[in-house]
């Protein structure tokens, strides 16, 4: 928890101005199995004050609602499972909007959008496995697996799964995907799209036409640190992008040491941010919810989530 507390409070800034982060409830974290809420927690999207959490064991997705520092469960989605129309064997990620709900299965290159009744609306076969799935307006974006496309790696369908374009060449073979590495994340924007790259650390600014419209770059980083006394190895990786305040937040790990990294939209680096040495299992991805909270998964002692109120300094 004091992990926690440390790392994220660096995260989010508004106007360079640090912030910090005050836990207000958990959700789901029983040690009682008869009382658990989740089998297990693949993905979460979120949509103003609502959450979406993708649930491949028990086959659904988890509705809830956050209201008055408060969740409360609202319902669930059954996603069943089979090679029937809008039917899934496995659940791997998960994107909701306004109107639409998409998820994966990557074993079997499938995707359904639904909507937010759970109605289908389409299936699809991708013909390469899905890593990440984001809705922005009426666009699907889609990551994909580099082993197993043909040619670029970032593809945009429309609602109806017909593919409108795909951009980013994929990396010719495992060499250049170390020397390159293959992006982790997309961030898409009303006019742009950002893609990063774990490692060596790169973030990339596209428009929705496919052209390129700006980089960050920043040489792999390997060495040792000494921090507190220990030794530490480090590997510089981006974990996540967020939005917040009009700025893109990049969460870097540097082997078990964490920093922030603040960008502009120009993808102009603003601030540097390091943080103390943390278990990164417990970060693997964040949500905003509202303006002013944030969601993050634990996995400890059981799947649940954690919502902190963003307060400034």
């Amino acid at each position: 928890m004091r992990f926690i507390c440390t790392a994220l409070s660096l995260l989010f800034f508004s106007n360079l101005s640090a912030q910090h982060l005050s836990f207000i409830t958990d959700f789901g974290n029983h040690s009682n199995p008869e009382l658990f809420e989740f089998a297990a927690i693949n993905d979460i999207t979120t949509v103003n004050q609502e959450l979406f959490l993708l649930d491949p064991v028990l086959g659904q997705i988890h509705l809830l609602e956050f209201n008055k520092d408060t969740v409360r469960r609202t319902g669930n989605i059954k996603i069943q499972a089979g090679r029937g129309p809008g039917e899934l064997q496995n659940l791997s990620n998960l994107a909701v909007s306004e109107h639409y709900i998409a998820i994966s299965d990557a074993r079997n290159q499938k995707i359904v959008l639904l909507d937010r009744k759970g109605v289908l609306i389409s299936e699809f076969v991708t013909r390469f496995r899905p890593t990440r799935l984001y809705l922005h307006n009426d666009r699907l974006l889609v990551s994909g697996f580099w082993p197993t496309v043909q040619g670029e790696l970032i593809h945009v369908f429309n609602i109806q799964g017909e593919l409108v374009r795909n951009f980013v060449p994929k990396p010719e073979n495992w060499i250049q995907v170390a020397q390159t590495g293959n992006f982790e994340r997309l961030l898409p924007a009303e006019d742009f799209l950002y893609v990063s790259y774990p490692s060596p650390m790169r973030i990339e600014k596209y428009d929705w036409s496919g052209r390129l419209a700006g980089s960050f770059n920043d040489p792999a980083k390997r060495g040792n640190i000494v921090n507190n006394g220990d030794l530490h190895l480090i590997e510089t990786r981006i974990v996540d992008l967020a939005w917040k305040d009009h700025s893109i937040l990049a969460l870097v790990t540097h082997g078990d040491i964490y920093s922030i990294e603040l960008f502009d939209t120009d993808l102009k680096h603003l601030k540097s941010v390091p943080a103390k040495p943390v278990n990164s299992d417990h970060i693997s991805f964040l949500r905003m919810l509202g303006s002013d909270h944030v969601v993050i998964r634990q996995i400890e002692p059981v799947h649940h989530i954690q919502i902190y109120r963003l307060e400034t300094n």
